[in-house]
């Protein structure tokens, strides 16, 4: 949204030819005709160098075309000529907005902050330096400024957008919610607010309510990149719905709008993937891959697809190129660690379980899966002091009992053995565990 215009009977006139050719610049920037109104705009700054108003349309004509340097030229001399303080702080938020368009963030938030300081009841100054805040980061600073755009303007539509994507950000969904169901009844056709109220819907779990915002957003948006992005959280909804079929064809309508869009391709990969479709899910996420070479899911997930069809030494690789991707994503390093289990990569395995553990200390599963490594490197003592501190994690852990009992046999120490072989019967009703260890049970007990 832009600023409101000065008032022209504030400013000095020298000819009746310089305010002719302003007021017919301002009918064809009216019309649309920005090259006519920027020429009407020059003429009138060349009959009357001191004309104030001249300078701040034709900056603003000129950031309408993209031309920032000129803008910001055009609205830096109206702010010097300007002498009242509303009109000055009208040329300082103009001024902003070119700046931002530049890509001078921080100019812009000192631009926006003199506007602010001149004139205290400028929604638009407030929604543009909490637009620029964003851009740096500031969701917080943001946050408070689009809040105060919209104490000034309870109908601004945009503030309320605005702030609501940047409380999404800060994982205020309700807050956020509440803002794009606000900008929702103002404006029934705001396509990108259903969007992001459907995505949170769909993470809150009200797949039926995000499905319902999502093909509203759908229905709304024009074909590009946004309908892209609305069919892929709308795949991702009727997935959660157990409906793979409509899931795999919206994440291919989201492919047809936006060939290059790597998180259609990667969720239709894990689908197929969770289908079965091991060859289809990895052409997919292969793509993802090409399009973004650093989407650590769409490695991750290659990686499982890769292992599910034999190929442990692709699994490794990509699970590695997780690893660097994410050094601290446990679950990588975990899988990496039973692939090289199941190649008798013993001290491989070890170091990798090793790094679960210093992740995450208190998980059990880890510390047990250690054991499994170490007994199969040879070190029973490892092994058995792996075993136990799972035990001491959870204590009812049937198989950690099973596996330690197993490994203090190998050891010869069958008392030990057979004790916890009794309290992982103990533990758990599942047949075929219980034979097994009633089985180990029957040879110990009879030696």
């Amino acid at each position: 949204m832009k600023p409101g215009r000065p008032t022209q009977l504030l400013q000095p006139v020298a000819s009746d030819d310089a305010v002719g050719y302003h007021t017919r610049g301002l009918a064809r920037a009216g019309e649309g005709d920005r090259a006519g109104a920027i020429a009407d705009f020059t003429q009138a700054i060349t009959l009357d160098p001191d004309l104030a108003v001249a300078y701040y349309d034709r900056g603003n004509a000129r950031a309408d075309e993209g031309d920032w340097a000129g803008a910001i030229a055009d609205l830096t001399q109206a702010t010097d000529l300007f002498r009242g303080y509303l009109d000055k702080a009208l040329a300082c938020c103009s001024l902003g907005a070119a700046r931002h368009g530049q890509g001078d963030r921080v100019g812009a938030i000192a631009d926006y902050t003199q506007a602010i300081a001149l004139n205290p009841y400028d929604a638009v100054a407030y929604y543009g330096r909490g637009s620029a805040l964003a851009g740096e980061g500031d969701r917080e600073g943001a946050i408070a400024d689009y809040t105060s755009a919209i104490d000034l303007d309870p109908e601004y539509g945009e503030a309320y957008y605005h702030r609501g994507v940047a409380r999404d950000e800060e994982g205020d969904w309700a807050g956020a919610a509440a803002d794009f169901t606000r900008v929702i009844t103002l404006d029934p056709k705001h396509s990108l607010a259903y969007y992001h109220r459907g995505v949170i819907l769909s993470d809150e779990g009200d797949l039926e309510g995000a499905v319902a915002d999502l093909t509203q957003a759908i229905t709304l948006l024009p074909a590009g990149p946004d309908k892209a992005r609305a069919y892929t959280a709308w795949g991702i909804a009727r997935y959660g719905q157990g409906d793979g079929a409509a899931a795999i064809a919206g994440f291919t309508r989201a492919i047809g709008f936006d060939p290059n869009y790597a998180p259609a391709y990667h969720d239709r990969g894990v689908v197929h993937q969770d289908q079965g479709d091991l060859a289809q899910a990895i052409a997919d996420l292969t793509r993802a891959i090409e399009l973004d070479p650093d989407f650590t899911q769409a490695y991750y997930h290659r990686g499982v697809a890769l292992r599910d069809q034999g190929d442990r030494e692709g699994a490794i690789a990509d699970w590695s190129r997780v690893i660097e991707l994410e050094p601290n994503l446990a679950q990588a390093y975990n899988d990496r660690a039973a692939a090289y289990q199941d190649q008798g990569k013993w001290k491989e395995a070890i170091a990798d379980l090793t790094s679960v553990i210093k992740l995450d200390p208190s998980s059990a599963q880890a510390y047990f899966n250690r054991g499994i490594a170490r007994r199969g490197a040879g070190d029973w003592v490892g092994a058995i002091a792996n075993f136990t501190r799972a035990i001491e994690l959870e204590p009812d852990i049937a198989r950690a009992y099973y596996e330690r009992g197993l490994t203090y046999a190998e050891r010869g120490e069958n008392d030990q053995a057979v004790a916890d072989l009794y309290r992982a019967l103990d533990l758990s009703d599942d047949p075929t565990f219980c034979e097994d260890a009633e089985r180990e049970l029957d040879r110990l007990e009879g030696e």
